[in-house]
């Protein structure tokens, strides 16, 4: 084997394990009361960006860097934000009916008020998140990290908790 050949398979074996790049850089973007209905937005770095009130519906998200979004009042009905990274994300009074979250990272995220209706939240980080006066009616938090949260008025009438973490967390009048 010449060097080429041996340098060749070592790049191949360590580009397995790199995280997955965010080839389109909009960090720090303002679309704040948009219409991005149905966009693409897969592996883009929207770091800081704001999305106050804009409308994502449908949108797709997997593998999106959000930390610390402003995405207070948007509509995420429906929207596919698999492994999406929303850590600091203001996410106050969103609006998250239906939307898959599975796996996504909302270390101390504000959801305060959001309408999170039949939302998928399957083994996401909130650990430390505000969820104070959200509404979880029928959401999936199976395997969810909810250690720390204040979860106070929150609605989790008919939401599946089997195996979440609730250790620290506050739940006064939820």
């Amino acid at each position: 084997m010449n060097n080429l050949t041996f340098f060749s398979s070592i790049f191949k074996k360590k580009s397995n394990r790199i995280k997955k790049p965010f080839p389109l850089d909009l960090e720090r973007s303002d679309y704040a009361g948009l219409n991005l209905s149905n966009v693409d937005f897969d592996h883009a770095n929207l770091s800081g960006t704001d999305f106050s009130g804009a409308n994502l519906n449908e949108a797709s998200l997997i593998w999106t860097d959000l930390n610390g979004a402003l995405l207070a009042r948007a509509n995420f009905s429906q929207a596919n934000m698999h492994y999406a990274s929303l850590l600091w994300a203001d996410l106050s009074q969103a609006i998250l009916t239906e939307a898959d979250l599975s796996c996504a990272k909302l270390s101390q995220a504000n959801l305060s008020g959001a309408f999170c209706q039949r939302a998928k939240f399957q083994g996401v980080f909130l650990d430390g998140a505000q969820l104070t006066e959200a509404n979880f009616d029928q959401a999936n938090f199976y395997s969810a990290n909810l250690q720390k949260t204040d979860c106070t008025k929150t609605n989790f009438n008919d939401t599946n908790l089997q195996n979440t973490q609730f250790e620290q967390a506050i739940l006064r009048n939820a």
